[in-house]
C-alpha cells in the first residue's frame, strides 16, 4: 500500500511542479553559424550534425571543436583476447562572438562495455555509444552557452 502512495505522490509532485526536461522542445536563443572541427573525423561529423540541429536562435556564434577519441582494452581473457573495452572522448571547444572568445571549455566522456563474439553487433554497439556520447556533449555545449549569456 505504501508503494502506491509513494508512486502517486511522486507523480503528483512531478505534474504539479510542471516538470519539464531541459532543452526539450525549446528553441535556443543562439545558433552556430560556423562549426570548425579538428580531430576524429567520424565523431566530428556526428557532433556537428547534433549541434546544427539546435540552430534556430537569433544570436550567432562560431564554435571551434577539437576532439580526441581513444579506444582501449581494459581486460583480456587467458588467451589474450579482449574482454572489456573503454571508449574515451575528449572534446575541447571555444565559442567566438564577434571576434572575441567568450567561452573555452573541455568535456570528457568515457564508456566501458564488454566484447561480443559477433563483430557486426560490436560495431553497432560502438556506433550507438558514440551517438549517445555526441548527444550528451552537444547538450552540455548548448547548456554552457545558455549559462554564459
Amino acid at each position: 500500500m505504501s508503494k502506491i502512495i509513494n508512486i502517486s505522490l511522486f507523480i503528483f509532485l512531478i505534474v504539479g511542479c510542471s516538470y519539464e526536461p531541459i532543452l526539450l522542445n525549446k528553441s535556443s536563443s543562439f545558433k552556430f553559424i560556423n562549426i570548425i572541427t579538428n580531430g576524429d573525423k567520424d565523431f566530428n561529423k556526428i557532433l556537428s550534425k547534433k549541434l546544427s540541429d539546435k540552430n534556430d536562435g537569433d544570436k550567432e556564434y562560431n564554435i571551434y571543436i577539437t576532439t580526441k577519441k581513444k579506444k582501449e582494452i581494459l581486460s583480456s581473457d587467458t588467451k589474450g583476447d579482449p574482454k572489456i573495452f573503454k571508449i574515451k572522448l575528449d572534446v575541447k571547444f571555444k565559442i567566438e562572438d564577434s571576434g572575441k572568445f567568450i567561452l573555452n571549455n573541455k568535456i570528457t566522456k568515457e564508456f566501458t562495455y564488454n566484447n561480443m563474439k559477433d563483430k557486426f553487433e560490436l560495431l553497432k554497439l560502438e556506433e550507438n555509444i558514440i551517438n549517445t556520447i555526441a548527444q550528451k556533449i552537444s547538450n552540455e555545449i548548448s547548456k554552457s552557452v545558455v549559462h554564459k549569456n
